[in-house]
């Protein structure tokens, strides 16, 4: 017998998450191609099942091991996985009582084998050069659904697979292809299992839509009055976008493809960095549900848009997005394997816009950010790169690189753009006392940094700043953030929530 890695990829995932800016049709896209590779093995067929030993399995990769008689015998393997792919399903509660199907040809997927041989390490990259290449061999989208019938018109919601059935919007009932009806439904009822899946349990509820996620009217006050300092004026029925990705994930695991058991060390390290993410998520709903600010009623405003290997995509109200980014940069991360402790670390990008803008652009320019973190920050230090969507939309179509720079005076490097969370806080409190002064002179603070940028006198400006009763509080924050300090202050002040709801905003649980 000889052992072999079995590698699965969903690929081509514009055309599954990104090809539409329906939260539910996007949100049930990305679950399906985390639950094929996750959920495989609960799936798939059970004479290949008993076969194959995971290794790794997150977000839109499963890697497994088995033994086969011969090549011949891997193939029947690898062909098995990749039928199970064109007729497989994944279950979905519709109601209390009625269960529904969505089809995992609705994606694509590659699926190739290779023996392991001396080098499982070798082997794994060999196999990733197999998925690249049939993924190049193959068409960009699945095909399925796309001629069952005539159309008379183009899908409503992606504009390029044709319009065969109807579904019920918010904004009324429109034409929709099937692969979008079908992502749809799941996107819709599968959240929950999806919770429930990564937690083991999960006994909270969570709002419907961006609207009811960013507006702050129906904050849970067990039925006092509407608070606005819960929620600053400035952030209402806005979103924070908040994406981190792990820094050198990739070349540390291919580092663990070593040792006298290179496969069982590899398992570890997947499985422990999928467990320190489940230890956040569960973290940070147990934090939003002990904070009414967080809440619709009993329902927590917070979507998840990307789950697995070493990225996580989490949308809150803007007016949690910076607690959101202190809390993640506050906790321990570290996982350990083969008993050493390893040290994680991550690039961050963090967008506020209108609930109404196009969530595909803005998880784009989230993602952007991120790398721009990730490139300052050397791989081995947290960073944080930010935006406030309405000063980028000031200039349509401008591109990133150029809109950062111009938000800073010449001579100034762009990379003072760029925040280091760890030593944030530091300024934090800061920034909450600046957020909550009666007398703080935003005018003159608007006035400085547009002095500031044009490179003219700004003196009498700070002197009203440093006079005020915040003085102290205001040289903390500039200590703290550098030479960016008062453009930093200018865009983060109206996100800044300074509530009772908030007042935890000095320690991190």
């Amino acid at each position: 017998m000889t052992q072999f890695l079995l590698r699965v990829e969903a690929v081509n995932l514009v055309n599954v998450i990104d090809d539409t800016d329906d939260l539910s049709t996007r949100r049930g896209g990305g679950l399906m191609i985390l639950n094929a590779a996750t959920q495989m093995l609960e799936t798939l067929r059970a004479d290949i099942r008993t076969r194959l030993t995971p290794v790794a399995t997150g977000a839109s990769i499963g890697l497994f091991a088995f033994e086969a008689v011969d090549e011949k015998d891997a193939e029947n393997v690898r062909a098995a996985v990749e039928s199970h792919f064109q007729i497989g399903t994944l279950e979905y509660p519709v109601d209390q009582t009625a269960w529904g199907h969505l089809p995992l040809k609705h994606g694509t997927y590659v699926v190739d084998v290779e023996p392991m041989g001396l080098s499982p390490a070798e082997a794994e990259q060999k196999a990733v050069a197999k998925n690249r290449w049939r993924q190049m061999s193959a068409p960009s989208l699945s095909l399925d659904g796309l001629w069952p019938r005539e159309a008379a018109d183009a899908c409503e919601f992606d504009f390029v697979r044709p319009a065969t059935t109807v579904v019920e919007a918010a904004d009324g009932a429109k034409n929709a292809s099937e692969s979008v009806r079908a992502r749809r439904d799941y996107g819709r009822n599968a959240r929950q299992k999806f919770y429930e899946h990564e937690l083991e349990t999960c006994d909270f509820a969570f709002v419907d839509g961006l609207q009811e996620l960013s507006d702050p009217r129906r904050l849970d006050k067990q039925g006092a009055p509407f608070d606005e300092n819960d929620a600053p004026p400035d952030a209402r029925d806005k979103l924070a976008v908040f994406y981190v990705d792990g820094n050198r994930f990739g070349a540390t695991g291919r580092g663990m493809w070593a040792g006298d058991d290179p496969v069982d060390t590899f398992r570890e390290w997947s499985e422990a960095i999928r467990g320190h993410h489940r230890d956040l998520l569960r973290g940070l709903l147990g934090r939003a549900a002990a904070d009414a600010s967080w809440k619709n009623g009993s329902r927590l405003r917070l979507e998840t848009l990307l789950w697995g290997g070493d990225e996580i995509l989490w949308v809150a109200p803007a007016w949690k997005g910076w607690e959101l980014a202190r809390w993640f940069f506050g906790q321990t991360h570290e996982v350990t394997v083969r008993a050493q402790p390893r040290r994680l670390t991550y690039g961050a990008g963090l967008v506020f816009c209108h609930r109404n803008a196009p969530i595909n652009n803005i998880i784009t320019l989230a993602h952007r950010l991120g790398t721009i973190a990730k490139r300052a920050g050397d791989s081995v230090r947290h960073r944080l790169a930010y935006e406030v969507l309405e000063s980028f939309n000031d200039r349509p179509g401008e591109d990133l690189d150029v809109h950062r720079r111009r938000l800073l005076p010449e001579g100034v490097p762009v990379e003072g753009l760029v925040l280091d969370p760890v030593r944030g806080e530091m300024f934090w409190g800061a920034l909450r006392r600046i957020a909550a002064s009666d007398d703080f002179p935003t005018r003159q603070l608007y006035l400085l940094v547009k002095a500031w940028r044009k490179r003219e006198p700004f003196a009498a400006h700070k002197k009203r700043l440093d006079a005020c009763g915040v003085g102290p509080a205001l040289a903390s924050f500039r200590e703290e953030t550098g030479e960016a300090a008062w453009l930093h202050l200018l865009q983060m002040l109206p996100y800044i929530p300074t509530g009772p709801s908030t007042a935890d905003w000095e320690r991190v649980p």
